[in-house]
């Protein structure tokens, strides 16, 4: 398993302290540096770079930070020809890893790769709620979004509204007929519901920045107030 994660990006410290996350779970720094043999400073710094690439996630519990492995889904983000490689970790890691409940997952991501992962998450999802949608995706990765797009012919409950004449049209690419924002309520921030999570998303100078987060009550709370919207619009 670490060469095949040093395969796709990773060094062979971080490949190392990525399975020693999956086999230990959640655990302390000082400990996993313990049982990888490797610096505690180095460790630290090892998990940093996990946290920054999206890798990893941590929580603090008794004034302490314990890390854990979060989105499997995140190994796909490497360059398209690693992609086969990254799915079989991802299926490795959904295998051995001991998921994690009742925990908040809020992540920040940035740029087009960002985007393009996020995108492709929804496309397990059975129902989808959107709000605000105004095109940029499809703007700014037409080529990755053509591909979602022929992914996703299967027959699922998806709710849009958007926010932009741009939207209305990228709808239409899906076969999706959505409802339209009153023009003076329109506004530049998609929402995303799916599962248990929620995408908020900017494109501040082009530039997507997201808000990933991971909770069943506030993933419902914005499903509520969605079909709210959804039903008193005509």
């Amino acid at each position: 398993m670490i060469e095949k994660l040093m395969e796709i990006g990773f060094t062979k410290n971080e490949a190392v302290v990525f399975e020693a996350l999956i086999h230990y779970g959640e655990i302390g720094a000082s400990e996993l540096s313990k049982k990888v043999s490797i610096d505690r400073s180095v460790t630290y710094n090892i998990l940093d770079n996990l946290i920054l690439k999206g890798y990893i996630s941590h929580i603090s519990k008794e004034g302490k930070k314990r890390f854990f492995v979060k989105n499997p889904e995140s190994l796909l983000i490497p360059l398209q020809e690693k992609v086969s490689i990254a799915t079989d970790l991802v299926k490795i890691v959904k295998e051995k890893q001991k998921i994690v409940t009742g925990i908040t997952d809020v992540s920040i991501y940035e740029g087009k790769d960002a985007l393009k992962m996020l995108d492709l998450e929804w496309l397990n999802a059975k129902k989808i709620y959107a709000l605000n949608v105004i095109g940029k995706a499809d703007q700014l990765i037409p080529y990755h979004m053509a591909q979602i797009r022929h992914k996703a012919q299967e027959k699922r409950e998806v709710k849009v509204i958007v926010s932009s004449k741009e939207g209305r049209e990228a709808m239409k690419l899906y076969g999706i007929s959505p409802k339209v924002m009153p023009e003076k309520y329109w506004n530049n921030v998609p929402i995303v519901i799916h599962e248990d999570i929620v995408h908020i998303t900017t494109f501040e100078k082009d530039k997507p920045t997201s808000i990933r987060i991971k909770n069943k009550d506030i993933a419902e709370a914005f499903k509520k107030d969605f079909k709210l919207i959804w039903d008193l619009m005509k």
